[in-house]
């Protein structure tokens, strides 16, 4: 019934199976759930800024507020998924991808612009550096981690 060919093909099968679940699965939903998260702070601050019929200075706290809540976002997901959670996360890299391409967005569309004050525009590249220093002690973790076994790898799913 059982032979050890049909075991060796359930083993490989399960296993190929777990990566494609960690590479695409886990990031795909994550690279989801990172653009909702960002689509729905910018529709907040646009339905905010809307009640306050587009008032400068409204705007701008909102959107200083919007940034805020980015920077909260980024230390809690660095937290979760370095410190709680690394060993379901290990192989969760595109949320970081898609928070610096969208702090780059930001960065470079709202450089130029003299209606922006300096405030959310010094904000949002400090938002881009710290994403881009936080994502590389993440490369440094993982592969310290990888290097000690602490985290799933091919020979131990």
């Amino acid at each position: 019934m059982f032979s050890n060919r049909n075991v060796l093909r359930f083993i490989f099968i399960s296993k190929s199976d777990i990566w494609l679940v960690r590479v695409l699965v886990h990031n795909g939903l994550a690279i989801y759930g990172t653009w909702l998260y960002l689509a729905t702070l910018l529709n907040l601050t646009v339905w905010i800024s809307q009640i306050y019929n587009r008032n400068p200075q409204s705007v701008t706290d909102v959107s200083t507020a919007a940034l805020s809540l980015v920077l909260i976002a980024i230390f809690v997901y660095f937290i979760c998924e370095n410190f709680i959670f690394y060993s379901s996360m290990a192989y969760t890299f595109l949320p970081w991808f898609v928070l610096i391409f969208a702090l780059s967005g930001i960065v470079s569309k709202n450089s130029k612009r003299t209606d922006i004050p300096d405030r959310n525009k010094s904000f949002a590249l400090a938002l881009l550096i710290i994403c881009c220093i936080l994502f590389c002690v993440r490369v440094i973790l993982f592969v310290i981690r990888y290097i000690k076994r602490k985290i799933p790898t091919i020979q131990d799913p």
